[in-house]
């Protein structure tokens, strides 16, 4: 696959989020791939995650693939929140349960 923007290959996942992040004496963020800046590191890894990494990010509930963890997260809340908030119980009541055997 090819990176959006330079049309180079991918990089790896992981490493290269953080080895792409450059900072400058400004306090502004700039991607070493292709350029694009931000004020935030947060906006900036965003970008690079979703334009310079090859990222598989599977939804639990219904196996849809998106390419940044961010992408999941709003696909997850915008469209399962009945399957959120049936774990979310699940889990508080094992939680209950184990405390209660303690």
């Amino acid at each position: 696959m090819l990176c959006n923007a330079s049309g180079t290959p991918f990089l790896s996942v992981g490493v290269t989020v953080a080895d792409l992040v450059m900072r400058n004496a400004q306090g502004t963020y700039w991607c070493r791939e292709c350029g694009h800046h931000s004020s935030s590191r947060r906006d900036l890894c965003r970008h690079i995650e979703a334009r310079h990494v090859a990222g598989d990010y599977r939804c639990q509930f219904c196996n849809k693939s998106v390419t940044t963890k961010y992408n999941l997260q709003r696909h997850v809340n915008k469209n399962h929140q009945d399957e959120l908030a049936a774990a979310d119980s699940s889990l508080s009541r094992a939680l209950l349960n184990a405390s209660m055997h303690l």
